[in-house]
């Protein structure tokens, strides 16, 4: 069943094909878990398109930097190599995709220096360089993070206010290491607001008189984002 309004979520535009995307991609949750409800929200096809392809290249990058977590991340790693796996070709087309996707994660990989400071591990086996000045790393663009964040913030308000997050607002998001995301919660403490599904963990902090708000994200316990939503000054 198509949604009863015309406006996409994501670019506030009125459009006739407008249908369902989920805010947190369906296969970013654990493979383990039975999820009931899952949030979804108006979106043109134009939209769902575009942010589709951006999660799809986060994962594997997300992923590859992450690597395997039993808990939180059950069978997402596996998925992610099996998308890049010949031999795991339904046909000759599927073969052709599969060899394509992994030669251009290859050839995404660079080295950087050992002491380098960044957000995630370095392809989630860097232990296994102990002697070595040099890393391989891979290279996240800041502009797919923006865009899965945002996308994520003005998915969950629809979810927990049901309005729109109108073009007379701002929403800015920013990557945060655990430490520093952690420490939000002096400053907040017990006045957010949690919504949760496995994988993913909201902590919404909105103001009394209007939408404005700060957003925590939290992502496989691993990736930790902080979204704001705050009227444009005049």
């Amino acid at each position: 069943m198509k949604p009863k309004t015309k406006k996409c979520v994501h670019c506030l535009e009125e459009n006739e094909n407008v249908t369902w995307d989920h805010v947190f991609p369906q296969s970013w949750y654990p493979q383990d878990k039975e999820i009931h409800n899952k949030w979804k929200v108006p979106s043109c096809f134009n939209c769902n398109n575009k942010l589709s392809i951006i999660e799809k290249r986060l994962q594997k990058l997300f992923v590859a930097s992450i690597g395997r977590d039993d808990t939180e991340m059950q069978g997402i790693y596996e998925k992610m190599i099996r998308s890049m796996d010949p031999t795991s070709a339904k046909n000759e087309k599927d073969y052709k995709s599969r060899l394509n996707e992994r030669k251009r994660f290859i050839n995404s990989i660079t080295f950087v220096d050992k002491n380098i400071e960044g957000i995630f591990p370095n392809l989630s086996n860097f232990y296994l360089y102990p002697n070595q000045s040099k890393l391989p790393a891979v290279f996240i663009h800041e502009d797919d993070i923006i865009a899965f964040g945002t996308k994520i913030v003005r998915g969950i308000f629809y979810i927990k206010n049901n309005v729109y997050i109108e073009e007379n607002y701002d929403v800015e998001v920013l990557v945060l290491e655990q430490e520093a995301y952690n420490e939000l919660n002096n400053i907040f403490g017990n006045y957010t607001e949690v919504l949760e599904k496995p994988g993913i963990k909201i902590e919404l902090y909105q103001a009394y008189d209007d939408i404005s708000s700060i957003i925590k994200i939290r992502i496989w316990n691993k990736i930790f984002l902080v979204g704001t939503v705050l009227l444009k000054e005049n």
